[in-house]
């Protein structure tokens, strides 16, 4: 008996030092740490209950009051025994088939078995209180015994069956430090088994538990380590992504200082040029590089938000041939002096609406156009669109080739993958190559796919496919008479003005109310940007050439990172190469100042029908 006090007073002893080591450090919230601190707690209290129980026992013939006190802690200590063999099987069975929350499909199998593992738990504890145990007590050994005990050692060998099962079912994982508890626990039973057989009054099966538990310390993951593991990768990352920010700045600077430059120069030469002509042409120079500049910064700022993951995909109704057509022209005006020629061709048979992000796609072509541009010195840039129209969808298949210096094979697979090294020394900065990358994320965004076939010094073809949906409108006589209320008093103003000019006001006011369209007018670029922010919708939007604060160019170069609504410009000027000059630049068309009614009428009936 004495041995038998010695050994559960020693395992008392170091489980409540592990107890306190372990709960005076901060550890991570999980379920594994969380099953391991109850079972080192109730370890301890079952240490305090098999002391009482030998107490108790051993004193149960002196006093009535020894006899029920020993019935209620014996009881006690049976139930803490089954709670610690169904918790331990719990462990085995969260490591064995949950480890590191791998498996989320399984979650209902986890529910489970939680479930039968609790209501396994009520009933055998009620079948403890009710089946007899008896006692014996001889002086030199005390123990206890019956039908509660037997049921115990059952559900012990059962608990011990299901973890050789779950062993079993991850077998590959058995050199794992996590198993080990579950090894010396199957070990100590066969011993304690055949100890308890030689001689009954030997029960130490309570310190074996006790010593599985302190072991089971050593195995899991230690909290501290874990939790300065989990911080050292947080480290890392943060500083991966700062050496990456930085990079990229450094790439931005690079790029930005040569058209800055540029622009400095050819405003000097301006300034002390007395020569009309040749002030216009510096002029327009100024105005290319600045848009180019422009382009710039509206790509730091979309990549910004594909950072922050701040980029919404949208479905909206929108003019495919306006979208791309335009596209062709910002592209050939990029063109400038180079000898490439630039092979536009759009097949007719494309709807004439499509629904889908126009604004995405216009990202992803721009970048692969330009990035045609950067890297073809002669030649040809070819920027084809073609349909495959199957039921309510348009699969777009757009191909964007060029004759310029291609791409290595080696490179080739690894085109759109993130770059892995952050050393600036190891690094070529390409000033011109746009952002792949973004480009293939925004195009697995909206759905669709990218391939890449090139040969060095042969040139590069990009083939980019997006299904787009076909919008359906089957009108009868009913629903175009509602669609006609519709557009006269419901679609509230569906053209937007940007212009100060009271004059213009009152003769566009006049025209829009006669053709029963409704509009709202504003004085500057910024409040006309504001009102696309806040995601107000309008079917066409018309500019004053002069506008105070913002010109109407860099609000249109604003606009065209927001939305692919058409832009009409409003020039006093009447020469075909100013309005030719406007339309490269993107804008949908242009209206002279003067107002002239038909024209208004039929710029108006081509991009609001």
């Amino acid at each position: 008996m004495l041995i038998g006090i010695s050994t559960i007073c020693c395992s008392l002893l170091y489980s409540i030092m592990v107890y306190i080591i372990y709960t005076s450090k901060k550890r991570l919230n999980n379920v594994e740490n969380k099953i391991y601190n109850i079972l080192l707690a109730i370890s301890i209290l079952g240490l305090i209950l098999e002391l009482g129980c030998n107490f108790f026992l051993y004193n149960m013939n002196k006093s009535e009051i020894f006899t029920f006190m020993n019935n209620v802690v014996n009881k006690l200590f049976l139930i803490y025994m089954l709670t610690w063999e169904l918790l331990f099987a719990l462990y085995t069975f969260l490591i064995s088939f949950f480890e590191n929350n791998a498996v989320k499909k399984k979650e209902n199998l986890k529910d489970k078995a939680l479930l039968s593992m609790m209501i396994i738990y009520v009933l055998s504890s009620i079948l403890i209180l009710i089946l007899p145990t008896y006692y014996f007590n001889d002086g030199k050994y005390v123990y206890s015994y019956g039908a509660s005990a037997d049921m115990i050692m059952v559900i012990g060998g059962i608990c011990i069956a299901f973890e050789i099962f779950c062993l079993w079912k991850n077998r590959k994982k058995i050199n794992k430090k996590k198993y080990i508890p579950l090894f010396v626990l199957m070990l100590l039973i066969i011993f304690l088994a055949l100890l308890r057989h030689i001689n009954p009054g030997i029960t130490i099966i309570n310190s074996a538990f006790a010593f599985i538990t302190v072991l089971m310390y050593f195995t899991i993951e230690n909290p501290d380590v874990q939790m300065l593991g989990e911080l050292y990768k947080a480290k890392e990352h943060a500083e991966n992504s700062n050496n990456e920010k930085s990079m990229f700045l450094f790439k931005v600077t690079q790029r930005l200082r040569e058209p800055l430059k540029e622009m400095n120069r050819l405003s000097k030469e301006a300034l002390m040029e007395s020569n009309m002509e040749q002030i216009k042409e510096n002029l327009q120079e100024i105005k290319y590089t600045s848009n180019d500049t422009l382009a710039l910064v509206n790509d730091v700022l979309d990549i910004s938000e594909l950072e922050n993951r701040k980029i919404s995909i949208s479905n909206h109704k929108y003019q495919p041939m306006n979208l791309f057509k335009s596209l062709a022209n910002i592209t050939k005006s990029q063109l400038k002096e180079k000898p490439i020629e630039l092979r536009f061709n759009y097949d007719q048979t494309i709807p004439t609406s499509l629904v889908g992000d126009s604004l995405r796609i216009k990202q992803i072509l721009m970048t692969l156009l330009e990035n045609a541009v950067t890297h073809t010195k002669t030649g040809f840039i070819e920027f084809n669109v073609n349909p495959i129209i199957k039921h309510e969808i348009c699969r777009l298949v757009i191909v964007i080739e060029d004759s310029g210096k291609g791409i290595e094979v080696d490179k080739l697979t690894h085109l759109f993958d993130k770059p892995q090294t952050n050393n600036l020394e190891n690094r070529v900065i390409d000033d011109s190559r746009k952002d792949l990358v973004f480009v293939k994320t925004l195009i697995d965004l909206i759905g669709g796919t990218i391939t890449v076939n090139s040969e060095s010094e042969k040139g590069t073809k990009f083939t980019v496919v997006i299904d787009q949906k076909i919008p359906t409108e089957k009108e009868t006589k009913v629903t175009a008479a509602v669609k006609q209320y519709q557009n006269l008093y419901v679609n509230k103003e569906h053209i937007l003005i940007v212009t100060e000019d009271e004059k213009i006001n009152k003769k566009l006011s006049i025209i829009l109310k006669k053709l029963q369209l409704e509009y709202h007018i504003v004085a500057t670029g910024q409040e006309c940007l504001q009102k696309i922010r806040n995601k107000e919708k309008y079917d066409l939007i018309i500019i004053d050439e002069n506008l105070p604060k913002l010109s109407s160019v860099h609000t249109f170069e604003k606009l065209k990172t927001l939305t692919d609504i058409p832009v009409i410009l409003i020039t006093e000027h009447e020469d075909i190469e100013t309005k030719d000059t406007y339309i490269n630049l993107g804008f949908s068309d242009t209206i002279n100042k003067s107002i002239n009614k038909e024209e208004i009428k039929q710029i108006l009936k081509k991009y609001t029908e």
